[in-house]
């Protein structure tokens, strides 16, 4: 998501510096306009991809703790952040073979019992 954001952002910069030089070789107040519109977008965009940097980059370091202490790992907080989906795909791996082995060991103490 915030790949796409940043690439959004960069075409609307590349829009408004177009505009804005469209509007300056042409003197057209309507080019200008949109150009400057698409400036504020751009900006905007920054803000909200900024912003989301840094909820993730606090998500990251809560999540970190948590996932140390359940899987006895020791994941930094720059791990977390830069390849989240790989770690959380190593935990959902690790989780799914202990709910295998726990399924295992309740087959097997059913069998016993009958």
């Amino acid at each position: 998501m915030i790949t796409t954001l940043i690439v959004i952002m960069m075409v609307l910069i590349y829009l408004s510096i177009f505009f804005g030089h469209c509007a300056k070789s042409t003197f057209d107040n309507g080019i200008y306009i949109v150009g400057c519109i698409l400036s504020v977008a751009g900006a905007i965009i920054m803000f909200v991809v900024v912003l989301a940097c840094c909820f993730a980059y606090a998500r990251a370091s809560h999540a970190v703790v948590l996932i140390n202490e359940k899987f006895k790992t020791n994941y930094t907080v720059d791990q977390m952040f830069y390849c989240e989906d790989i770690v959380e795909e190593i935990c959902e791996i690790k989780r799914k073979r202990i709910e295998l082995n726990g399924d295992l060991i309740r087959e097997d103490l059913q069998g016993e019992s009958l």
